[in-house]
């Protein structure tokens, strides 16, 4: 639709030429491999000098260099945020986003721009890191993701390892107040220190009611 407003303005029909490109599983439109690489192509040799594009140009695409990008209502992370800056290659080239002031996209926009800021700051400290510091470094932070990734194997295990000596107990569970039979102990879980029951037999043997409030609760309450 942007496409075709550009094209039939009159105002700007002279001066702005306009050619789209989507990817392949857009609901409205679609373009195949072929014309994907054409469009961008023609865009590359001046035929177009406006390019409107869903993310797919985030994919590593070869746009040509930008003078101006655009983007509307779009932010993801920021490594998009970067791409999408990076793509205004061109001599005296702007970037915009256009978003409502305190939006989510806006928010989202100022927060992938701190964590730029970030990641150059963590690549000048990367470049002065000695070798041997950096390689000490990254042995102990994957030797401590190692160790939690080992702790939480070994709880899972502890889990099932629980559910699976309930599976062999041999019983069956009753009614607190009237003993009515409700079921087999094996289909009792455990999560921690909480046990409970998702076998759907059992809660064909029960009946759930909610029980009116007493004026003490409603005074609580309120």
């Amino acid at each position: 639709m942007l496409c075709d407003y550009l094209s039939n303005n009159e105002r700007i029909k002279s001066r702005v030429t306009p050619t789209w490109i989507v990817g392949q599983t857009s609901s409205d439109y679609s373009k195949t491999i072929v014309e994907q690489e054409q469009a961008l192509i023609n865009f590359r040799d001046d035929q177009y000098n406006v390019l409107v594009a869903t993310d797919i140009v985030q994919e590593g695409l070869d746009v040509a260099e930008c003078s101006y990008v655009i983007r509307y209502e779009f932010v993801s992370d920021e490594i998009g945020t970067v791409q999408s800056r990076g793509r205004a290659r061109a001599e005296n080239s702007s970037y915009y986003l256009i978003t409502s002031t305190d939006s989510v996209n806006h928010k989202r926009e100022e927060a992938n721009r701190k964590r730029e800021i970030e990641m150059d700051d963590a690549i000048k400290i990367w470049e002065k890191t000695d070798h041997d510091e950096f390689k000490r470094q990254v042995e102990n932070k994957t030797n401590e993701l190692i160790h939690i990734w080992e702790n939480e194997i070994l709880a899972e295990h502890t889990l099932l390892s629980a559910q699976r000596e309930n599976e062999n107990v041999k019983g069956i569970i009753c009614c607190k107040k009237c003993n009515y039979e409700l079921g087999e102990i094996a289909w009792l879980k455990r999560r921690n220190t909480a046990y409970f029951i998702t076998n759907e037999n059992f809660f064909k043997k029960t009946i759930v009611s909610a029980t009116p409030y007493t004026r003490v609760q409603e005074i609580l309450f309120k």
